[in-house]
Order: C-alpha cells, then sequence, then structure tokens
C-alpha cells in the first residue's frame, strides 16, 4: 500500500457518523517493551476535566455566534459506556441510540483528549451553517455533534492497549443525541439570548439551567423557531 492510500486511511480513521473506509488490516502489532509503561485504560480525573474545559471553548467560539448554547458537564454513566466502546478496539460507531457518540483513533500511544476533540473542531472549515451541509466530500459530523447546542452532558473513555494499527481510541459520548436530520446544531444570535426564556440563566456566554427551568419550554423554544430549521440540504 502506498504512503499516500495509507495517509488516507489514517485521515477516514476520524469517525464521522457514517461508517468510513474499513482499517487496513494488518498483522496485529504488540506494544513494545518500550511502551509497556505508557499503556493506558480510561482518562484520569485531569483529562475529565480537560474533556468538557475544551468541549466549552469550541461552543463558545463558533461563527456565526450562538444564542441558545448549553453549557457542557461531565457524565460518568456516558464515561463508563464510551470506555467500554474504546476497549472493544472495533471498527466505527457503537449501536448505542440514546447518545451522541464521536470517536478519534490514531497509531500512537499518547492519549491526548485536546488533540482528538480539536481535531473535531477543525471539521468546521468544511462546514456551512447557512446550508447545514458539509464541503463535498468531507466530513463535518464530528464537528457539528461537538457544539449541538442541546448536547450539554459528555463522557469520554480511552484506550491505548489496542494491538491493531489504530493503537488508540479516545471516545466521547454525549446527551442529547446531536446531527439530528433537518436540524442544524444550534440558533444563532446574542449569547443566552435564545434560552433566558427556558429557565436557564447565562454563564460566560454560555445556557445553564436555573431554579425555574421548564423542560416543555425548551423544547417548544428549540424545535418551532423558523431559523433552528434548515431550510435546504442537510448533514
Amino acid at each position: 500500500m502506498n504512503n499516500a492510500l495509507k495517509e488516507g486511511l489514517m485521515e477516514k480513521m476520524k469517525i464521522s457518523e457514517v461508517r468510513e473506509a474499513p482499517m487496513d488490516m494488518k498483522e496485529p502489532e504488540m506494544p513494545s517493551r518500550r511502551n509497556v509503561e505508557s499503556l493506558q485504560h480510561g482518562l484520569s480525573e485531569k483529562q475529565e476535566e480537560e474533556a468538557v474545559r475544551v468541549h466549552n471553548d469550541i461552543r463558545k467560539a463558533v461563527s456565526p455566534g450562538a444564542s441558545n448554547m448549553k453549557k457542557m458537564r461531565y457524565n460518568k454513566e456516558l464515561a463508563a459506556a464510551s470506555q467500554v466502546w474504546a476497549d472493544s478496539c472495533l471498527e466505527g460507531h457503537s449501536l448505542r441510540e440514546a447518545a451522541g457518540e464521536n470517536i478519534f483513533a490514531s497509531t500512537g500511544d499518547v492519549i491526548n483528549v485536546t488533540q482528538a476533540i480539536y481535531s473535531w473542531d477543525d471539521e468546521k472549515w468544511d462546514y456551512d451553517y447557512e446550508t447545514n451541509t458539509c464541503k463535498e466530500g468531507k466530513v463535518c459530523g464530528h464537528y457539528t455533534q461537538a457544539v449541538w447546542a442541546q448536547s450539554d452532558q459528555v463522557g469520554c473513555g480511552s484506550t491505548n492497549k489496542c494491538t491493531d494499527k489504530w493503537r488508540t481510541r479516545i471516545v466521547c459520548q454525549y446527551i442529547a443525541v446531536g446531527n439530528v436530520q433537518g436540524i442544524k446544531p444550534y440558533m444563532t444570535g446574542a449569547p443566552c439570548s435564545d434560552c433566558k426564556t427556558c429557565g436557564y440563566s447565562c454563564d460566560n456566554g454560555m445556557c445553564i439551567k436555573s431554579d425555574v427551568y421548564s423542560e416543555s419550554c425548551c423544547q417548544y423554544n428549540t424545535f418551532s423557531d423558523p431559523k433552528y430549521h434548515v431550510q435546504h440540504g442537510g448533514l
């Protein structure tokens, strides 16, 4: 296999909501003695905090700006489910329908949560908010899930113990589920301007639940507002 094709397959392993090309099925590669001490299962508390911080950083920085972007918090149950899938070392997405999911895979040993999330954020250059579409031949579903306004909980798992080429996997799952067909990832406008009426308050440009939070109000405002829906095209 030539180098160009190998590089193409590595890029494909930033797995999208549509299953991509299969992994290069080479003879399984066992960790060298040099790497044995660096093997890791799961995320440390510091890495969990990092996952939340970086997600919120990219969510605050969306362009055009968001009026209903919820602030993310960590969910241990999502983390446990993500860990199960990371440990499976299987190709593609899990079949869990109750949560959204992003996956990052690499041939190295280092588990870098920031790198994984920013790799998903880089897909914004291939996403057009007005048409809610990706550029032809490009993937942008990781980005839209990461900045999905209603996804306010995230949990991640990781491993660098896989014995195939893609040794390291980082999996993050989200609720609410993002990438709903026909819906844009967020509403545009002044920060928090479309969530205060639902019983949310504003925290540094992001929406957080207050004591008078109303689930029915928030669902109504989110999905009935015409500017939240796609006028043409879709992911």
